[in-house]
């Protein structure tokens, strides 16, 4: 695909993973719009929405440049627009949709179909595996994981699929153990404060994810 039509399709991505985004928080939050917003300012784009929708440009360019072929520019696409709009919904509104990890699994299901992978018994593994895991931690944990999380967790499980998961997981956990280090040590939050864990989540099964694509090392 030319890198052109590959960073117009990201863009596209972008802005709908905004609208879908906004939609989630208005849902969540009291108020029709918090002000100021993650993605809005007094009825204007943020500049995080502004860098998101450019990020996704470059990104659809680049994958259709490196990829060998259409379905392998679409799966990174849709894959990384629902994460990124499970973490921006998370990050401000402290949710994770049920209706974008029902998305994920969908998707995986039209990956087999069209990619061949992940094989029907590895996305069924990652599942329990990856869903089976975020339930111990949140049962021990006593409200350390929320049911998104869970949940977030074993649709990756889907999409990745078994051993994938173990690696996304174990990178997310570093990422959000990481940043929680450094949220408490800058007194930016305390011990027993919630934090948004989606995001963290996402980051770790969007790399194992593009290097399964052969995208990067």
């Amino acid at each position: 695909m030319h890198i052109v039509i590959g960073g117009v399709l990201g863009y596209a991505v972008g802005v709908g993973m905004g609208v879908l985004a906004r939609h989630f928080i208005s849902r969540y939050s009291s108020q029709p719009m918090p002000v100021p917003s993650l993605l809005e300012v007094h009825g204007a784009i943020s500049p995080l929405a502004a860098i998101t929708q450019a990020g996704m440009a470059l990104l659809g360019a680049y994958v259709s440049w490196r990829a060998l072929s259409i379905g392998q520019v679409v799966a990174t696409l849709v894959v990384t627009g629902v994460l990124l709009t499970i973490s921006l919904v998370d990050l401000e509104a402290r949710r994770i949709p049920n209706a974008l990890c029902l998305m994920l699994v969908l998707w995986a299901l039209v990956q087999m179909l069209w990619l061949g992978r992940p094989a029907p018994t590895a996305a069924a593994l990652g599942m329990l595996v990856g869903g089976g895991l975020f339930l111990l931690v949140a049962l021990a944990g006593r409200g350390a994981m929320g049911a998104g999380d869970v949940k977030f967790a074993a649709a990756l499980g889907v999409v990745l699929g078994y051993p994938l998961i173990i690696l996304a997981l174990f990178w997310g956990i570093v990422a959000g153990g990481s940043a929680a280090l450094v949220l408490l040590a800058t007194r930016r939050a305390g011990r027993k404060e919630y934090m948004a864990y989606g995001p963290y989540l996402a980051l770790g099964a969007w790399v194992v994810w593009m290097a399964s694509l052969g995208l990067w090392m």
